[in-house]
């Protein structure tokens, strides 16, 4: 799976360029928002192996989390 990297511009070209990848088809897909008004929304393929997605989901909000903490000790200094 691949993780956009956030740009508040052009960031749902990104997200089509990278699902038209015909050298690698796309079988599964979640893609999570929030836009400008502060709405969220959301948007899944139908996927088998579920605890699959939630480990991976897991692993990411860890990343983000030691990321925050890590940011958090930097701005202290």
């Amino acid at each position: 799976m691949k993780v956009l990297p956030f740009k508040r511009l052009n960031i749902v070209q990104e997200i089509i360029d990278c699902l038209q990848d015909e050298k690698d088809e796309v079988v599964e897909a979640l893609v999570i928002g929030k836009k400008k008004s502060g709405v969220r929304f959301s948007y899944m393929t139908f996927t088998e192996n579920l605890p699959e997605l939630i480990g991976y989901l897991e692993a990411l909000k860890t990343d983000l989390t030691l990321d925050m903490i890590s940011l958090a000790e930097t701005s202290e200094e």
